[in-house]
Parts: C-alpha cells; sequence; structure tokens
C-alpha cells in the first residue's frame, strides 16, 4: 500500500498552520502539536526537516518558533514529501541505494510503466500547492485523526 507516513502527514499540517497566520508570525511546535493534538517530539523532527530542506524558517528565542520561508502557493506537497521522505520510490527497483536488488530487474517488463506511474504520481503531488491544501484543512483540528492513524 502506497501511503505517506505520520511525520509527513503532521508536516502538512503543521504547514497549513503556519499558512493560516499572518506573515512574520511565529507559531512554536507547543501550539501546532496542541491545535491538532500532535506529538510535539515527532512533530519537531518534522519541523527540523522542514528547515533543513528549506521550506520553514526557525526562529530562535522565548518568542521563537516557526514561520514558513516561501508564499504558501510556492510550496507543493511533493516539496514537502522530498523534504520528509525524500525521493518518491513507489518500488524498491528505482532506489540505487538497495543493498537487496530485485532479482528481476533484467527481465522485468514493468519497469518502465512504473517509472511513468511514479513520475506522474510526482507531477500531481507537485501540482497540488500548501495553499490548496490549506483551504482544505482549514477547521480540521478536531478532524485529523483520520489524517495519522
Amino acid at each position: 500500500m502506497l501511503s505517506l507516513t505520520k511525520k509527513t502527514d503532521y508536516a502538512i499540517l503543521a504547514l497549513s498552520s503556519l499558512a493560516s497566520v499572518d506573515e512574520g508570525q511565529v507559531i512554536n511546535v507547543r501550539e501546532i502539536a496542541t491545535q491538532f493534538d500532535l506529538p510535539a517530539e515527532l512533530l519537531a523532527k518534522a519541523m527540523q526537516c522542514l528547515t533543513r530542506e528549506g521550506l520553514v524558517i526557525s526562529h530562535a528565542g522565548p518568542a521563537g518558533g516557526y514561520s514558513l520561508a516561501r508564499d504558501p502557493v510556492e510550496i507543493s506537497v511533493a516539496d514537502i514529501v522530498l523534504a520528509i521522505e525524500g525521493p518518491l520510490r513507489i518500488a524498491s527497483c528505482f532506489d540505487e541505494d538497495s543493498s537487496n536488488p530485485c532479482a528481476a530487474i533484467e527481465k522485468c517488463t514493468l519497469r518502465e510503466p512504473i517509472k511513468r506511474l511514479q513520475q506522474r504520481l510526482f507531477e500531481m503531488l507537485d501540482g497540488i500547492s500548501l495553499a490548496e491544501m490549506s483551504q482544505d484543512l482549514v477547521g480540521v483540528s478536531d478532524e485529523t485523526s483520520h489524517l495519522h492513524g
């Protein structure tokens, strides 16, 4: 089954929260975790990944927190997935770092169709902006359990 991890779900929720505040306003992990009833530790790890990949800016200090690094229209779901999960791989045969390569790779007739499917999935995710996701997520703070289990 193809699915996103909880960490990615939490990252999308956190970014949607950041997208809903006024420009220049920061929100800390505890506030986001409380808003969506998420574990703060895992959310903090997701925010570190998002910071490292340049999607959010970390603001230090007692009034610190996070803000978006770019306009929500310029951040795609693909950007978020890449920041948290790394490159999209729907089949292990596309993982160059695999220590257990597929035994059928030389004779496989599905490799190219799966590669096209993977590319189309990425393009679809790349075509959905954080702004669009944020509109869809307005007011769901008490309905997030379907997103993360």
